[in-house]
């Protein structure tokens, strides 16, 4: 009997159309039962090509024991890696999180909201066996721990959202669903202080978004926990602190957790670590398929996605304008670097700036710049996609105009 892959357009999903597992292909239908289900998502991904895939398909996906735990206690999801890169990126970064290495197949073990718990490559069927019996002894839908889910409609329910996110522990586990967009004009909205559940933006706008005064690590949420997802949300508004103003994000100052499909468009202007949708995406943080247009401005580690970069921005494209107009700075004596005093940190203004990214010492993968980035002789280290890296970079285009004053580049 064939299952759901059958008119998938992928020769490699349907490969395993005739499987005795109930495989969903990668899409809302899947996540959307796994949510009413209460279960967590089994998630395969693989290419045609791949040895290894092919083992496993042929001792566990086309065995009837196996098959028959997977369709009662899992929600089994295939994903062509060629088809969805941008789903393989994310599942085998966590891959290598897990267990410091990758390849195919990607072997995931998820929350109904996509968030990961185990990933490995190829598992012998006696091994894979145990690891599904071993999740349903420790019930995997972590998201569900915290038990209720949160209905955001009004200006007013976003504005208490901040309020009970004062302590760290109030949202995770708890699913927030925005049910419609939201003009933040005129109210008393402060940044929401602290996040680890999952924000369902569902495609909705939040508008008038307006933080100025004084405060470092701002944006629509000041900290991103690692176990925060936010998905489907776009924002417009400015970021804007008086002073101390460094760390700033459209979307996050600092992003330990997943944004996923988010878009800001606005103003962001601080000092150091400022960018479009995040200020510091830290070592476990994600930003994928997430869109910056409008204006970045900073003295250092300025960038369209993040000012700053140690963990995957993938599939991200910025159109804005990334340190275009003259930032004036003073010169902190108490604060060069006397080791080396041709350090880039040295300068005043304008370093490490990108259309993407400040700096990076994480993975930037498959990015667009199509924005203007830097200014006419002033700024070191000021590149289309990254200002300075020693990360991986891969696959990304820059089509917009470049300028500075040293060490320049289209990438």
């Amino acid at each position: 009997m064939s299952n759901r892959l059958k008119t998938e357009a992928s020769p490699y999903l349907q490969m395993h159309s005739e499987n005795p597992v109930d495989w969903y292909p990668w899409g809302a239908e899947a996540f959307q039962r796994a949510r009413e289900e209460e279960k967590p998502i089994f998630l395969s991904i693989g290419y045609s090509a791949c040895h290894w895939c092919h083992v496993i398909a042929r001792e566990s996906f086309e065995d009837n024991e196996i098959a028959e735990l997977l369709r009662e206690d899992f929600i089994s999801v295939k994903v062509d890696k060629e088809e969805r890169p941008d789903v393989d990126a994310v599942y085998l970064l966590a891959s290598q999180v897990f267990t410091g290495s990758a390849g195919w197949p990607t072997t995931v073990l998820a929350t109904p909201e996509g968030k990961p718990f185990f990933a490995a490559t190829y598992l012998p069927r006696e091994q894979l066996a145990a690891v599904l019996l071993a999740s349903l002894a420790a019930p995997a839908a972590l998201a569900a721990e915290g038990g209720d889910t949160v209905f955001v409609r009004t200006a007013e329910d976003l504005v208490q959202l901040a309020e009970n996110c004062t302590l760290d522990s109030w949202s995770q586990g708890r699913i927030v669903r925005l049910e419609a967009d939201i003009d933040l004009s005129g109210t008393d909205f402060t940044p929401i202080p602290t996040f680890g559940g999952t924000f369902e933006g569902q495609g909705h706008t939040i508008s008038g978004l307006s933080i100025t005064g004084s405060g470092n690590v701002r944006g629509l949420f000041r900290y991103i926990q690692p176990s925060g997802v936010v998905r489907d949300l776009s924002v417009e508004g400015r970021v804007d602190p008086s002073d101390r103003k460094n760390t700033l994000g459209g979307i996050a100052g600092s992003n330990r957790g997943l944004l996923a499909g988010c878009t800001f468009h606005g103003t962001v202007r601080g000092a150091d670590s400022i960018g479009g949708l995040v200020g510091i995406n830290e070592s476990s943080g994600q930003i994928v398929n997430c869109t910056f247009s409008g204006a970045v401005t900073g003295e250092h580690y300025a960038g369209g996605i993040a000012g700053q970069n140690y963990g995957a921005v993938i599939q991200c494209r910025n159109s804005g304008s990334i340190n275009t107009t003259e930032v004036d700075a003073e010169l902190d004596l108490d604060a060069i670097n006397r080791e080396q005093l041709n350090a880039a940190e040295n300068v005043p203004v304008c370093t490490d700036i990108g259309g993407v990214a400040g700096y990076s010492s994480g993975i930037i993968q498959s990015c667009t710049n199509s924005g203007s980035v830097g200014y006419d002789h002033v700024g070191y280290n000021i590149g289309g996609i990254v200002g300075r890296q020693s990360g991986y970079l891969d696959g990304c285009a820059n089509s917009g105009d470049i300028l500075g004053r040293k060490d320049v580049g289209g990438i």
